[in-house]
């Protein structure tokens, strides 16, 4: 919005479409702004552009104003504007655990990608991408992978794909996900590919392919369709892609905790 405001200011040509869609977000109407501005063809003659004169200027102080206020922390500047959704904000926190028996988990904090943090890591990380798996961690192994040789993360869905954490992710020499059999979790490591430069893993057991065949559910054909689109030539996803396209069956990481 600000862009538009300092453009209008400036006697500068914008796309009054493009504006409008921008106002209606904010419930500021077609109505609205032709009472505030009179509106003229744009003199270079570039489609779809025009010229905005501010013609009550009460009326435009009061209506946007607030959108030309700014602030150093860039999250409360969008707040400030009416949505802070439209923004990501500068600060992050990442939920870490030393050891899988672990009582509690740290939080550490991140201000874009700086961070304080004291602790000895491991050389080895598991990403586990839901909370009732990553607070029962030993309910969703077996014996083919030491818990010991391991820190731990909470995914929190795509949380963990914040570039802000990538240096610290490259910190660890082997990286193993564990994450929902799905479009989601399929799309959180491709993120994960594509930003961290250390050894990634998906992880996926032969026990756990009979639970996904036993427990799973059918995907959709327009599921299909974006797995075939988008994750046959993913790095690390060639098996676990096969394997849905075999049994057609997406299935979240829960079913893995369970033992019977």
């Amino acid at each position: 919005m600000k862009s538009y405001i300092n453009k209008i200011k400036k006697n500068e040509s914008i796309s009054y479409a493009a504006f409008l869609k921008k106002c209606t977000k904010h419930k500021i109407t077609d109505t609205k702004l032709r009472s505030i501005f009179s509106i003229a063809t744009s003199p270079c003659k570039k489609k779809n552009k025009y010229l905005l004169t501010i013609k009550d200027e009460e009326a435009f102080n009061k209506t946007f104003s607030k959108f030309m206020t700014e602030a150093s922390d860039v999250k409360v500047e969008a707040a400030l504007h009416g949505d802070s959704k439209i923004v990501k904000s500068e600060r992050s926190l990442l939920i870490w655990k030393e050891h899988h028996y672990s009582i509690n988990s740290v939080g550490i904090e991140f201000d874009k990608s700086n961070y304080n943090f004291h602790t000895l890591k491991k050389n080895k990380l598991i990403i586990i991408e839901n909370l009732n798996n990553f607070l029962n961690i030993e309910s969703n192994f077996d014996n083919d992978i030491d818990l010991y040789e391991y820190n731990f993360v909470w995914g929190s869905g795509n949380n963990v794909t914040n570039k802000h954490f990538v240096e610290f992710l490259n910190e660890y020499k082997e990286i193993v996900c564990l994450f929902d059999i799905d479009l989601g979790g399929l799309k959180f490591y491709k993120s994960l590919e594509k930003q961290v430069k250390t050894n990634l893993q998906f992880y996926f057991t032969p026990k756990m392919e009979l639970m996904v065949k036993k427990f799973g559910k059918p995907i959709s054909i327009s599921d299909y369709e974006t797995l075939m689109k988008h994750y046959t030539k993913t790095n690390g996803l060639k098996y676990i892609v096969s394997f849905i396209k075999e049994t057609k069956k997406f299935a979240e990481q829960e079913i893995f905790q369970y033992n019977n």
